[in-house]
Protein backbone atom coordinates (compact mmCIF):
# COMPACT_ATOMS: atom_id res chain seq x y z
CA UNK A 1 0.00 0.00 0.00
CA UNK A 2 1.04 3.49 -0.62
CA UNK A 3 0.64 6.50 -2.87
CA UNK A 4 1.61 5.35 -6.40
CA UNK A 5 2.19 6.65 -10.45
CA UNK A 6 0.57 4.55 -12.89
CA UNK A 7 2.02 4.58 -16.51
CA UNK A 8 2.56 3.47 -20.01
CA UNK A 9 4.08 5.12 -22.80
CA UNK A 10 4.80 4.88 -26.46
CA UNK A 11 7.50 6.64 -28.68
CA UNK A 12 6.95 9.08 -30.94
CA UNK A 13 9.71 7.08 -33.33
CA UNK A 14 11.86 3.92 -32.08
CA UNK A 15 14.97 6.04 -33.22
CA UNK A 16 14.66 8.85 -30.41
CA UNK A 17 15.42 6.09 -27.50
CA UNK A 18 19.09 6.61 -27.26
CA UNK A 19 18.46 10.19 -27.27
CA UNK A 20 15.78 9.61 -24.22
CA UNK A 21 18.08 7.50 -22.19
CA UNK A 22 21.19 9.89 -22.57
CA UNK A 23 18.77 12.95 -21.33
CA UNK A 24 17.34 11.30 -18.57
CA UNK A 25 20.60 9.82 -17.52
CA UNK A 26 21.75 13.22 -17.83
CA UNK A 27 18.70 14.30 -15.22
CA UNK A 28 19.30 12.10 -12.97
CA UNK A 29 22.66 12.88 -12.51
CA UNK A 30 21.73 16.24 -12.28
CA UNK A 31 18.98 15.61 -9.25
CA UNK A 32 21.67 12.74 -7.65
CA UNK A 33 19.31 10.22 -8.46
CA UNK A 34 20.90 6.39 -9.03
CA UNK A 35 20.06 4.87 -12.30
CA UNK A 36 21.05 2.24 -14.55
CA UNK A 37 20.61 1.83 -18.80
CA UNK A 38 19.26 -1.71 -20.14
CA UNK A 39 19.72 -3.21 -23.08
CA UNK A 40 18.98 -6.83 -22.72
CA UNK A 41 16.89 -9.98 -24.50
CA UNK A 42 14.45 -11.59 -22.36
CA UNK A 43 13.87 -14.99 -22.56
CA UNK A 44 10.27 -15.57 -22.55
CA UNK A 45 9.63 -19.13 -23.67
CA UNK A 46 10.37 -21.77 -21.70
CA UNK A 47 8.03 -24.32 -22.79
CA UNK A 48 4.93 -24.39 -25.97
CA UNK A 49 3.64 -21.33 -24.40
CA UNK A 50 2.09 -18.11 -26.52
CA UNK A 51 0.78 -14.81 -25.75
CA UNK A 52 -2.50 -12.84 -26.80
CA UNK A 53 -1.63 -10.98 -27.99
CA UNK A 54 2.06 -12.12 -29.16
CA UNK A 55 5.01 -10.53 -27.80
CA UNK A 56 7.06 -9.54 -30.49
CA UNK A 57 8.42 -13.19 -31.00
CA UNK A 58 7.02 -14.82 -28.11
CA UNK A 59 10.31 -16.06 -27.59
CA UNK A 60 13.11 -13.52 -27.00
CA UNK A 61 12.18 -9.64 -26.15
CA UNK A 62 14.41 -7.14 -26.56
CA UNK A 63 14.10 -4.44 -23.65
CA UNK A 64 16.11 -1.25 -23.72
CA UNK A 65 15.88 2.31 -21.49
CA UNK A 66 17.29 3.53 -18.17
CA UNK A 67 15.50 2.52 -14.97
CA UNK A 68 15.86 5.16 -12.02
CA UNK A 69 15.48 5.45 -8.15
CA UNK A 70 14.24 9.40 -6.92
CA UNK A 71 15.05 9.50 -2.91
CA UNK A 72 12.93 7.89 -1.22
CA UNK A 73 10.82 5.77 -4.34
CA UNK A 74 11.06 2.80 -5.82
CA UNK A 75 12.49 2.36 -9.38
CA UNK A 76 11.20 4.55 -12.34
CA UNK A 77 11.34 2.44 -15.62
CA UNK A 78 11.61 3.95 -18.73
CA UNK A 79 12.17 0.55 -20.51
CA UNK A 80 10.65 -0.42 -23.85
CA UNK A 81 10.11 -3.20 -26.23
CA UNK A 82 10.95 -2.69 -29.96
CA UNK A 83 7.07 -1.92 -30.72
CA UNK A 84 8.56 1.45 -28.72
CA UNK A 85 5.78 0.93 -26.26
CA UNK A 86 6.82 1.03 -22.29
CA UNK A 87 6.97 -2.33 -20.45
CA UNK A 88 9.19 -3.76 -17.50
CA UNK A 89 11.21 -7.26 -16.58
CA UNK A 90 8.74 -7.64 -13.64
CA UNK A 91 6.21 -7.08 -16.53
CA UNK A 92 7.40 -9.70 -18.60
CA UNK A 93 7.80 -12.41 -16.31
CA UNK A 94 4.63 -11.65 -14.75
CA UNK A 95 3.29 -12.41 -18.33
CA UNK A 96 5.09 -15.31 -18.17
CA UNK A 97 4.32 -16.81 -15.39
CA UNK A 98 0.66 -15.83 -15.06
CA UNK A 99 -0.24 -15.83 -18.50
CA UNK A 100 -3.34 -18.43 -18.10
CA UNK A 101 -5.51 -18.32 -15.10
CA UNK A 102 -8.51 -21.26 -15.36
CA UNK A 103 -7.61 -21.61 -19.11
CA UNK A 104 -8.50 -18.30 -19.75
CA UNK A 105 -5.44 -15.45 -21.56
CA UNK A 106 -5.43 -12.66 -18.83
CA UNK A 107 -3.29 -10.53 -21.06
CA UNK A 108 -6.11 -9.73 -23.30
CA UNK A 109 -6.15 -6.12 -22.66
CA UNK A 110 -2.16 -6.33 -23.19
CA UNK A 111 -1.34 -3.01 -23.41
CA UNK A 112 -2.76 -2.44 -19.53
CA UNK A 113 -1.25 -4.82 -18.13
CA UNK A 114 2.12 -5.33 -19.69
CA UNK A 115 3.27 -2.20 -20.94
CA UNK A 116 1.74 -0.06 -17.32
CA UNK A 117 4.52 0.25 -14.76
CA UNK A 118 4.13 1.28 -11.12
CA UNK A 119 6.35 3.67 -9.34
CA UNK A 120 5.49 3.73 -5.40
CA UNK A 121 6.01 7.52 -4.17
CA UNK A 122 5.12 7.58 -0.94
CA UNK A 123 7.58 7.35 0.99
CA UNK A 124 9.96 10.06 -1.59
CA UNK A 125 7.41 12.93 -0.01
CA UNK A 126 5.25 14.68 -2.51
CA UNK A 127 8.05 16.83 -3.60
CA UNK A 128 9.65 13.57 -4.88
CA UNK A 129 6.15 13.07 -6.61
CA UNK A 130 5.79 16.69 -8.03
CA UNK A 131 9.14 16.34 -9.58
CA UNK A 132 8.97 13.26 -10.88
CA UNK A 133 5.55 14.82 -13.06
CA UNK A 134 6.95 17.48 -13.62
CA UNK A 135 9.62 15.20 -15.77
CA UNK A 136 6.85 12.94 -17.34
CA UNK A 137 5.08 15.89 -18.66
CA UNK A 138 8.62 17.36 -20.36
CA UNK A 139 9.30 13.68 -21.55
CA UNK A 140 5.89 13.50 -23.03
CA UNK A 141 6.17 16.92 -24.91
CA UNK A 142 9.55 15.82 -26.65
CA UNK A 143 9.19 11.63 -26.73
CA UNK A 144 5.87 10.47 -26.74
CA UNK A 145 3.31 10.14 -28.90
CA UNK A 146 0.91 8.59 -26.07
CA UNK A 147 1.53 9.12 -22.35
CA UNK A 148 -1.18 7.26 -20.27
CA UNK A 149 -1.10 8.70 -16.48
CA UNK A 150 -3.52 7.52 -13.50
CA UNK A 151 -1.94 9.92 -10.91
CA UNK A 152 -3.08 8.58 -7.15
CA UNK A 153 -2.13 11.82 -6.02
CA UNK A 154 -3.98 13.43 -8.83
CA UNK A 155 -1.31 16.11 -9.10
CA UNK A 156 -1.24 15.11 -13.03
CA UNK A 157 -4.18 16.31 -13.69
CA UNK A 158 -4.46 19.19 -11.68
CA UNK A 159 -1.00 20.48 -10.75
CA UNK A 160 -1.93 21.76 -7.48
CA UNK A 161 0.34 21.05 -4.57
CA UNK A 162 -2.32 21.45 -1.99
CA UNK A 163 -4.46 18.27 -3.58
CA UNK A 164 -1.41 16.25 -3.51
CA UNK A 165 -0.62 16.70 -0.01
CA UNK A 166 -4.38 15.91 0.97
CA UNK A 167 -3.69 12.22 -0.75
CA UNK A 168 -0.40 12.41 1.00
CA UNK A 169 -2.30 12.94 4.24
CA UNK A 170 -4.98 10.32 3.65
CA UNK A 171 -2.62 7.66 2.95
CA UNK A 172 -0.55 8.44 5.72
CA UNK A 173 -3.19 7.71 8.53
CA UNK A 174 -3.37 3.97 6.85
CA UNK A 175 0.27 3.70 6.72
CA UNK A 176 1.44 4.02 10.30
CA UNK A 177 5.40 3.49 9.09
CA UNK A 178 5.02 6.91 7.16
CA UNK A 179 3.87 8.74 9.77
CA UNK A 180 6.83 7.23 11.57
CA UNK A 181 9.67 7.89 8.95
CA UNK A 182 8.02 11.67 8.86
CA UNK A 183 8.51 11.94 12.39
CA UNK A 184 11.93 10.65 12.45
CA UNK A 185 13.26 12.51 9.49
CA UNK A 186 11.65 15.73 10.65
CA UNK A 187 9.97 16.43 7.51
CA UNK A 188 7.73 19.41 9.15
CA UNK A 189 9.72 22.26 8.34
CA UNK A 190 9.73 25.89 7.51
CA UNK A 191 12.48 26.69 4.36
CA UNK A 192 10.95 25.47 0.81
CA UNK A 193 9.09 22.18 1.54
CA UNK A 194 9.31 21.54 -2.26
CA UNK A 195 13.74 21.76 -2.92
CA UNK A 196 13.42 18.77 -5.36
CA UNK A 197 10.46 20.38 -7.47
CA UNK A 198 12.66 23.70 -8.01
CA UNK A 199 15.73 21.91 -8.63
CA UNK A 200 13.83 19.41 -11.57
CA UNK A 201 12.11 22.88 -12.74
CA UNK A 202 15.15 24.63 -13.63
CA UNK A 203 16.80 21.71 -14.80
CA UNK A 204 13.92 21.12 -17.20
CA UNK A 205 13.59 25.10 -18.08
CA UNK A 206 17.32 25.35 -18.93
CA UNK A 207 17.22 22.19 -21.51
CA UNK A 208 13.93 23.73 -23.32
CA UNK A 209 16.26 26.89 -23.22
CA UNK A 210 18.66 25.01 -24.85
CA UNK A 211 16.54 23.19 -27.32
Amino acid sequence: MGLTIHYSALLKERTMLPQLTDEVADICQTMGWSFEKLDSVVKMKDKDVSFEPPIEDDQNVHLQGIMFVPTGCETVDFTFLSSGWTSSYLNLMSAKKFQVIDSEPIFKDFPKLVYTIHTKTQYGRPDVHIALVHLFKYLENKYFSILNVSDEGHYWETMDKAVLQERFDEYTQLINSFKSAIEKDNWTITHDPFPLTTKMGDCLDKREDEA
